[in-house]
């Protein structure tokens, strides 16, 4: 199996499930590229980090079920360590508003923090209610090193 950094997706025999590691391997130094700006592929469930129109990061995702993620244009926003919704019964870490209440984030944690297998088993699949899963690290990297405002773009 290898990864495909040009449209994010993983082929070859098996499934990609490994939500605790980083998507392609060590995360880039975004503070060393101009024009970021993240492109998000909904039939891909992929999210693709940009230097301008090159690739320098793809991460595997999961995106909203029954077109429930926003297509578009927007702008990265607030940012935080965790949260906890109680009328979803799930929450996330390392998140980064990109609309409302859409966010980048970590796949699902349980009201104590902890990571909910059964869910985060899901990533690579549209299973969401519109915000955009990362595995822990993918999520974490882009909570401490996406620049304020940075460009989203989602199709």
């Amino acid at each position: 199996m290898y990864f495909d950094p040009v449209t994010g997706r993983h082929n070859g025999a098996g499934e990609y499930q490994n939500w605790k590691s980083a998507s392609s391997g060590n995360h880039p130094k975004l503070s060393n590229y101009s024009n970021i700006n993240l492109q998000v592929r909904l039939k891909d469930q992929v999210v693709l980090v940009r230097s301008g129109d090159k690739v320098i990061y793809a991460m595997t995702a999961s995106t909203g079920q029954n077109g429930k993620t926003p297509k578009g244009d927007f702008k990265t926003g607030t940012r935080g360590q965790s949260y906890y919704d109680q009328s979803a019964k799930q929450g996330g870490k390392y998140w980064v508003q990109f609309k409302g209440d859409y966010r980048f984030q970590t796949v699902p944690t349980d009201a104590n923090g902890n990571y909910i297998e059964s869910e985060a088993r899901n990533l690579g699949t549209a299973v969401t209610n519109g915000s955009i899963f990362l595995t822990v690290p993918d999520a974490q990297w882009l909570f401490e090193q996406l620049p304020d405002n940075t460009p989203v773009h989602i199709a």
